[in-house]
């Protein structure tokens, strides 16, 4: 017969569950952090387009997030920006070119901290898409196809900040340090490269 009353044998039953569900949280609060501040969740950021309109030029943008998490992307800059073709986004390589054309560039005052608009959640395993119209103002059809050739397109840049979690989690301290943080991450992007056709 054991020497230890039920009573006592039952709270230390409760005792080293309770420990054992502890450090099972706090192993998962460590892992995601390490993948908040890992440079392996761009890498899972896919960047892929397509033309969808002849007329006018339209690319359709996808980002596709292969993470296990959530990730946010804040958007300046960036596939999901919407002045992107006006930002060094968008590479053109016309027909028979050797180098991408060099577009007007526009330079946005952005109001920081960034707000809520400007902060894109991608579920895990999730897609975003967005549409880029190469406009008559910023490239002519005379620029693009040359000889009525096809462009070569593809988008290449640098994300300025991603966080591995959804936008409502993000604070005030992590949105004004952004990348500088330990919570965030930079790096570049590319995607594939198209065709466009008039």
């Amino acid at each position: 017969m054991s020497v230890y009353p039920r009573t006592t044998r039952t709270t230390a039953v409760l005792f080293v569950s309770s420990a054992f569900l502890f450090f099972l949280l706090l192993s998962r609060q460590i892992t995601v952090a390490a993948a908040m501040a890992s440079p392996d969740v761009l890498s899972k950021l896919a960047v892929s387009i397509r033309q969808s309109s002849s007329s006018p030029p339209t690319l359709a943008v996808k980002v596709t997030n292969g993470n296990d998490i959530p990730v946010t992307i804040l958007t300046w800059d960036s596939p999901l920006d919407p002045a992107a073709l006006s930002l060094d986004v968008v590479r053109i390589t016309p027909a028979g070119a050797a180098a991408p054309l060099e577009l007007p560039r526009v330079m946005f005052r952005r109001l920081m901290p960034p707000d809520a608009e400007a902060l894109e959640t991608v579920e895990a395993g999730g897609i975003v898409e967005r549409e880029i119209v190469l406009k008559d103002a910023v490239v002519s059809p005379e620029e693009l196809f040359v000889d009525g050739g096809p462009a070569r397109v593809r988008l290449k840049g640098r994300w300025n900040c991603v966080w591995a979690k959804r936008r409502e989690e993000i604070g005030a301290e992590s949105l004004e340090r952004m990348a500088g943080g330990d919570d965030a991450v930079e790096g570049d992007f590319e995607s594939n490269e198209v065709e466009v056709r008039a």
